[in-house]
């Protein structure tokens, strides 16, 4: 049973999952009929994954009760039934608006940004937007002299934006004490927001010359797939954080327009993510506050991290350099699976048929097919490029010829030929090397497991499935790789060129 509150999605509140192990093949599932939705639309799971989730949501006119939920499986369907129908309580409980009560500008300056969130996602959308504080006296009274809202400026939250920002500028002199949230939008009477935000003025500080602009992964808050970033701004203001894989450079942004431009392309929760330039972004309300972030990572990855910062008197600060960061290594080893053959086979003339062999191999394991990869690197429905266009020629039979030549006085020369045949015995056994790459986003990865895994009655079954008819049946043999750190016995020597 899932609890939905009308008006918005609950956050994970319908989750899929085989009944043991891992998903033996890519699923998905969506919901029947108009009146609920998931976000995203389809819950979708990859071969090898544990379980798949997805916000639910209904309208905020949907009846308060208890509704019959129908779903269809749209993928997946040669290996899982369909669901059976599931209960959803529908209630009426408000959802709430996170912004901050208290707020520091600059005196001719902006604001600490205002960083907009809720702890509901909107069905359709609300809206929030700051505006001045008018008294409810006889003279109307302006609580906000000295404060200007900044033109135009409203957070849209709603199904894929989750996050805005508000903000608002100074006066040289501010006699206002407070600004007004205003609260709008589709389903606007399904949350709740605070009324006010006090407003302190402060004069603006002293520009340094050389901050320290400190960077550091936080080791004890990261694991193998959560890489934790921790940076300090030399002031109060806006501050960005961006994680870029070590492959795509360690170019630092030189201007603020170039990091909001690359933050607003930045989707958080993407797939693949760890695999491509993330960013994060926070408010730094208090002096010597830390900004710290939560980045997608994979096993033993490489990425550099640089910091940026916009104070509340409009300075701009970026890393001096960006820095290093490997995220931390879960343990994992490739296994090395060695199929034997009684009859001939090749991985580059078969290259077809081992491919298939990596294929039902990583469906029987229950992980993705890039992670069982043959000698080459190529995986199920992808040939590596390295693979080389023919097979090396066959071992030929060595002959070697003796001349002997006898020398008799007053007869002519006579010479004898002897021929030496080595015959190299028949081959009676032929070896596919196949490896299964460890998980990369595992916390912690048990290798002698996978070991046993791969040569399991079943993966061996799953592997004569492709062979045994042609080939013959395989032994299977499995060893996680070791890793042994390279020793020159003369260093090389450092020379230029190119």
């Amino acid at each position: 049973m899932a609890t939905v509150s009308r008006g918005t999605y609950s956050k994970d509140a319908v989750c899929i999952q085989p009944a043991s192990g891992n998903f033996k093949s890519d699923v998905a599932v969506s919901v029947q009929g108009s009146v609920f939705k998931t976000n995203p639309a389809s819950i979708s799971a990859k071969m090898g994954a544990a379980r798949a989730c997805a916000d639910m949501g209904t309208a905020a006119t949907t009846q308060t009760s208890v509704h019959n939920v129908r779903w269809t499986v749209n993928n997946g369907t040669a290996l899982y039934t369909n669901l059976p129908t599931q209960m959803v309580t529908v209630n009426s409980k408000v959802a709430t608006v996170t912004v901050p009560d208290k707020v520091t500008c600059s005196l001719s300056g902006s604001s600490v940004p205002i960083v907009v969130t809720a702890d509901a996602v909107p069905f359709s959308d609300i809206k929030v937007s700051l505006e001045k504080s008018i008294a409810t006296d006889e003279a109307k009274t302006d609580n906000s002299v000295g404060i200007t809202v900044n033109a135009g400026e409203v957070v849209t939250l709603k199904v894929g934006t989750n996050q805005g920002v508000l903000g608002f500028a100074c006066a040289a002199t501010v006699t206002g004490k407070e600004l007004k949230y205003k609260l709008d939008g589709t389903d606007k009477a399904q949350f709740s927001i605070i009324e006010k935000v006090s407003v302190t003025a402060q004069k603006a500080g002293t520009k340094p010359a050389t901050p320290a602009m400190k960077l550091a992964m936080v080791a004890d808050k990261s694991t193998a797939s959560k890489t934790t970033i921790e940076g300090e701004c030399p002031g109060l203001g806006g501050s960005w954080i961006g994680l870029t894989p070590l492959a795509q450079g360690d170019k630092v942004l030189s201007a603020v327009a170039d990091v909001r431009a690359a933050h607003a392309k930045f989707v958080p929760g993407a797939e693949g993510a760890h695999a491509q330039q993330q960013w994060c972004y926070r408010a730094v309300a208090a002096t010597g506050a830390k900004t710290s972030c939560e980045f997608a990572s994979a096993s033993k990855a490489q990425y550099y991290a640089a910091l940026y910062c916009e104070t509340i008197e409009g300075w701009f600060f970026a890393s001096t350099k960006a820095v290093n960061v490997t995220a931390k290594d879960n343990g994992g080893k490739p296994v090395s699976l060695s199929l034997t053959y009684s009859k001939a086979i090749s991985d580059i003339t078969d290259n077809a048929v081992v491919l298939n062999i990596c294929g039902k191999l990583a469906e029987s394991l229950a992980v993705p097919y890039a992670r069982v990869t043959d000698a080459y690197g190529g995986y199920f429905g992808n040939p590596s490029p390295s693979l080389p266009t023919s097979a090396p020629a066959a071992a030929t039979t060595n002959t070697t010829t003796t001349n002997t030549t006898t020398n008799k006085t007053r007869l002519l020369n006579t010479t004898t030929n002897a021929t030496n045949t080595t015959t190299k015995p028949a081959q009676t056994s032929w070896v596919i090397n196949l490896f299964v790459q460890p998980d990369p986003f595992a916390d912690k990865v048990d290798n002698a497991a996978t070991v046993t895994a791969a040569t399991a009655p079943t993966a061996v079954a799953a592997v004569d499935g492709v062979t045994k008819a042609k080939f013959g049946a395989a032994t299977a043999k499995a060893v996680a790789v070791s890793e042994v750190a390279v020793k020159f016995v003369t260093a090389p020597a450092a020379t230029g060129g190119n």
